[in-house]
């Protein structure tokens, strides 16, 4: 009688396994997102090995200190491009461009994954972009995509790029605040004069890496530099200028800093205007020399 039932369900499989899987991935049942492996859902370009890699991950947000100091970082050390998270289901899209009368292409932003193998053979680096923020409920799903990258690797360090918004004059060099996982890293990381962020938050994906990487048992760091809070909707490259500093410092790396430095000089000059602007209009607050440190940075 059992083999007459297994042969049974073997042919209910047979003759109707097609229509079975559509229905269940219709009524949401059956999910084909979970059948998905991780070489499905990321793909590798090619093998590398890294010696006791640290791992970069950046997106955009306030004053694009973060995005800006990740891809100049990969660019001066001329980091590998070696993996990809492929965009479906994680991004929302807002809108379309229009350049000279006619509508661009839409594209979905992109989430590469780069490394850089030290010379001297201290620390690698593994440097994670995404060109934009997830979609609103697909921060978990990517952040476990990112970290499942993160354990291949053998990674045990993650370190994000923010800005710090404060009440400060846009000509002011900029100071680097850091928050850390680890109270272990706080001595460490205090000899190269980092400012420590006692409460607030950090959103987005630049600090929501660190909060589900510690649960997953890494160690993070958050380097955030300082921008005027008037100029958050502005690029900031002497903030991200000022995170590379020290982060190059702390990893005992050297890139070159000509180009960022040139554009922080050109951009300051560009805000300066704004401000000249803003005084004669009087339509926008401008910084009073109190400093104050909001709770909430991205």
């Amino acid at each position: 009688m059992l083999y007459i039932y297994i042969y049974l369900i073997f042919l209910f499989v047979k003759v109707f396994y097609k229509d079975f899987f559509l229905l269940y991935w219709l009524t949401g049942i059956f999910s084909f997102d979970k059948c998905r492996n991780m070489k499905e859902k990321i793909k590798f370009f090619e093998k590398i090995k890294l010696k006791n890699p640290i791992m970069v991950a950046a997106w955009p947000g306030k004053g694009n200190v973060a995005f800006k100091a990740a891809n100049y970082l990969k660019d001066k050390l001329d980091a590998k491009l070696i993996a990809e998270l492929p965009p479906f289901d994680y991004y929302q899209l807002f809108g379309i461009n229009i350049r000279t009368n006619i509508i661009e292409e839409t594209k979905l932003p992109k989430s590469l994954f780069f490394a850089w193998q030290d010379p001297k053979g201290n620390n690698d680096i593994l440097i994670f972009i995404g060109e934009a923020q997830p979609a609103s409920g697909k921060e978990l799903a990517v952040a476990n995509l990112i970290l499942k990258v993160a354990k291949k690797y053998k990674v045990e360090t993650i370190v994000t790029f923010a800005a710090m918004p404060l009440y400060i004059d846009h000509k002011k060099r900029p100071e680097v605040f850091c928050a850390v996982t680890n109270k272990d890293l706080i001595e460490e990381l205090t000899a190269f004069g980092v400012r420590w962020m006692n409460d607030g938050q950090i959103t987005g994906m630049n600090g929501l890496i660190l909060g589900i990487g510690k649960a997953e048992g890494f160690k993070g760091i958050s380097f955030l530099g300082e921008i005027p809070f008037y100029t958050t909707q502005i690029e900031n490259p002497k903030a991200s200028m000022a995170i590379l500093e020290i982060f190059c410092q702390w990893l005992k790396i050297d890139i070159d800093m000509n180009e960022i430095e040139q554009l922080a000089n050109f951009t300051e000059k560009e805000i300066e205007k704004l401000i000249q602007e803003a005084k004669e209009s009087q339509e926008y607050p401008l910084p009073s020399n109190e400093k104050k440190g909001p709770g909430y940075l991205h």
